[in-house]
């Protein structure tokens, strides 16, 4: 049985997904601007289904595999992204991890200027 591990990365207008084995070693990284789409069509519906199917489609046709997800980062379609990674992905995913980082307190506010 072979372990996989799946880095997701999710910035303000793009997504980036690399593939290692469990040393380590790095398979593929995409960007979802592999599709040759701009701005914010990157982040429509069609195109995270076509880049996830164009990504993952050698990973799911391998008998013996199992992969353990790990997310990174915010964005507005991480919850439809992962709602179609599941459905793509059902018996093969072992642990989905969340990293993403949440201020407690939010920015720090700017002293005033006392004369």
């Amino acid at each position: 049985m072979q372990i996989y591990f799946i880095f997701i990365l999710f910035n303000q207008n793009n997504i980036f997904l690399t593939v290692t084995d469990s040393k380590g070693f790095i398979f593929f990284w995409k960007s979802i601007g592999m599709l040759k789409t701009k701005g914010l069509k990157k982040l429509s519906s069609s195109s995270i289904k076509n880049f996830i199917f164009l990504c993952l489609n050698n990973l799911k046709q391998k008998p013996f595999v199992k992969i353990h997800i790990k997310i990174k980062g915010f964005n507005k379609c991480k919850k439809f992204f992962l709602k179609i990674l599941l459905t793509f992905l059902t018996n093969k995913i072992l642990s989905i991890c969340d990293n993403s980082l949440k201020p407690n307190n939010g920015c720090k506010l700017k002293k005033n200027r006392r004369l």
